[in-house]
């Protein structure tokens, strides 16, 4: 019997350079801080300067998973982590469904994503087997619904209102049933299609 994974590592994708790095999270750390909000606003402190625009480039979004998420059987649960377009202050905000189980175990011993940069065009990020990889995304200007119906798998996305940079829009996973609460920040700066 194998040992299960302990998840000790990040995935950073800069939208900006179009690249994906595996980090190690630091030691202290995944101690002090146990996975999904604690951790994703330990980063969040680290990655911002108090006067970022949350709608700027130099934000973050990262998508963190607690300890158990995709061990045990339930109602897993990711936290969206950002600095919000809506308050200016920290937002964490969570979502269930088969999302956060099956992005689980997409990352293998990655513990969450964390989503830097702004694109030139509408991309999508796959993950499987611990790795990731950013494509072209042709689903620009669909609904939430119709997004997640044309790929196979678990799918956490916005729609038209995150891509007009409403500033209270969320995220939706399974085909909009499951959004967790409060505004996310759009991270493409180019015409809408």
């Amino acid at each position: 019997m194998t040992e299960p994974l302990t998840p000790d590592r990040l995935l950073r994708v800069d939208l900006s350079t179009r690249s994906v790095t595996s980090e190690r999270v630091p030691e202290p750390w995944l101690r002090t801080f146990i996975g999904g909000k604690g951790l994703g606003a330990r980063y969040l402190y680290d990655e911002l300067d108090p006067g970022n625009d949350p709608l700027g480039p130099e934000n973050v979004v990262l998508f963190m998973l607690g300890p158990l998420t995709g061990v045990l059987p339930g109602d897993a649960r990711y936290a969206a982590v950002t600095k919000s377009p809506l308050t200016g202050t920290f937002l964490d905000s969570y979502g269930g469904g088969d999302f956060p189980a099956v992005l689980a175990g997409a990352l293998d011993d990655h513990i969450g994503v964390l989503v830097e940069g702004e694109a030139s065009e509408p991309l999508r990020l796959d993950v499987e087997s611990g790795d990731a990889t950013l494509e072209p995304s042709d689903n620009w200007g669909e609904d939430t619904v119709s997004t997640a119906e044309s790929h196979d798998g678990a799918v956490a996305c916005i729609g038209p209102a995150g891509e007009g940079r409403v500033a209270y829009a969320t995220i939706a996973s399974d085909a909009g049933k499951h959004m967790p609460g409060g505004a996310v920040p759009v991270r493409y700066s180019g015409p809408s299609a």
